[in-house]
């Protein structure tokens, strides 16, 4: 944090490390530029290559409902890290959610529409479409990937609502 002093007569620009005061003259200047570039503004990163991953889903729609499979294995690199990892989860009474790809994604769109189903409950009192979730998670993945942070998850809403089925693909899409 930079603060100004006033010090007999003149300015003197100081800055604060760790509750340590490093005041800040001509001759370390440079110390400055240095520690403003690598200390306040580290690069950001994002993870590009997932670590914990699940595979294997299908869905169909056919005449009378929908087929959702997936399998229950999560990978981490070649090896089976979890072998009973459920990748398909019930959102509400109509709409369901099953993914692949990246868990750590997966887990957090899980958490966003908790979130969101929870405030449609508690504000509302409106029961969302699975076609209403596809949106707004598409939005949320258009959001991430313009911010650079895609989500490396793949995911197909499935539901019913006034007896038809509705079968929602949304695609992880890094080129």
């Amino acid at each position: 944090m930079l603060k100004k002093y006033r010090i007999t007569g003149s300015y003197c620009i100081v800055l604060e490390i760790n509750r340590n005061i490093v005041p800040i003259t001509f001759n370390n200047f440079n110390l400055l530029y240095s520690l403003m570039k690598y200390e306040f503004d580290p690069p950001k990163t994002h993870t590009l290559t997932p670590i914990v991953t699940g595979s294997n889903v299908i869905g169909i729609k056919y005449k009378d409902g929908i087929i959702a499979c997936t399998d229950m294995l999560a990978s981490y690199g070649s090896m089976a890290m979890f072998k009973s990892y459920s990748k398909i989860c019930s959102l509400n009474q109509y709409t369901a959610i099953v993914s692949r790809g990246d868990l750590s994604d997966y887990q957090e769109i899980l958490k966003l529409l908790g979130k969101k189903t929870d405030e449609d409950i508690a504000f509302e009192d409106v029961t969302r479409t699975p076609r209403d979730f596809a949106k707004y998670l598409s939005r949320h993945q258009y959001y991430y990937r313009m911010k650079m942070d895609p989500w490396l998850s793949s995911s197909l809403i499935i539901g019913y609502k006034n007896s038809t089925p509705y079968l929602g693909n949304l695609l992880c899409r890094l080129r």
